[in-house]
């Protein structure tokens, strides 16, 4: 019923796959990797999370794998859905603090043009932040560039359009980027705040609060599961 258990960023310590099972699996994952990126979305988190494992994937990995296949096979109906109405951009932007083994965080992005989604982006953060707040700081930073090229390639074809609004479920970087104050412990969190901080005073983007119900988003950092991951796709 869910594409992946909610130990999903667990490696375990399963033993390595044969050559010809290696590859396989490498394989699978970039067909899949194809199909989550344009029109399954659900399973977008665990491909992302599976295509880091392609180097070196053992049992474990494998039985992760096959769970994505079987809940496609289960799930062959779904697709993706347009019903676009007003042109606004809205764009839901979550991170998952601390989820992977080497203690990096997870960015996820959604971004909808009249409530149809064009846009969705799942990737595992570069740097180690130290709390939740730095972790939704960098996705902020890092995801804002998608949500500004939808915008201004809607213009590059005519269309009058509003600031896009951009959906955040954590109040504390909310605050951060949208008035002074705030400590950083070294200069590159201080630019990221800066950057996002320079475009909505521009008024280039519109940053609100979402409730973490509501957050799009949260499906593409954490293995949700039951009738919360049935919601959010």
């Amino acid at each position: 019923s869910t594409p992946a258990t909610a130990g999903l960023f667990n490696n375990g310590d399963g033993q390595l796959l044969n050559e010809k099972e290696s590859k396989w699996f490498h394989t699978v994952v970039a067909k899949l990797l194809y199909l989550a990126t344009r029109v399954r979305v659900d399973i977008l988190l665990t491909v992302i999370y599976l295509c880091t494992r392609v180097q070196e994937p053992t049992i474990t990995d494998q039985i992760k794998l096959n769970r994505v296949l079987k809940y496609l096979n289960g799930t062959k109906q779904q697709g993706l859905l347009l019903k676009p109405d007003t042109m606004r951009i809205r764009a839901y932007i979550d991170a998952a603090f601390a989820c992977h083994p080497n203690g990096k965080s997870h960015s996820g992005l959604v971004v909808t043009v009249g409530g149809a989604t064009v846009l969705c982006k799942s990737q595992k953060q570069k740097i180690v932040t130290k709390d939740s707040t730095e972790a939704e700081l960098v996705a902020l930073s890092d995801m804002l560039i998608c949500v500004t090229q939808c915008h201004d390639f809607l213009l590059g074809q005519g269309m009058e359009m509003e600031a896009p609004v951009v959906l955040q479920d954590n109040t504390s970087t909310i605050t951060l980027v949208t008035q002074d104050g705030g400590k950083y412990r070294n200069k590159y969190m201080l630019v990221r705040r800066s950057c996002v901080r320079e475009q909505v005073d521009r008024g280039d983007v519109v940053i609100k609060y979402s409730p973490t119900k509501s957050m799009l988003a949260d499906a593409l950092t954490k293995p949700l599961q039951g009738t919360l991951l049935r919601y959010m796709i």
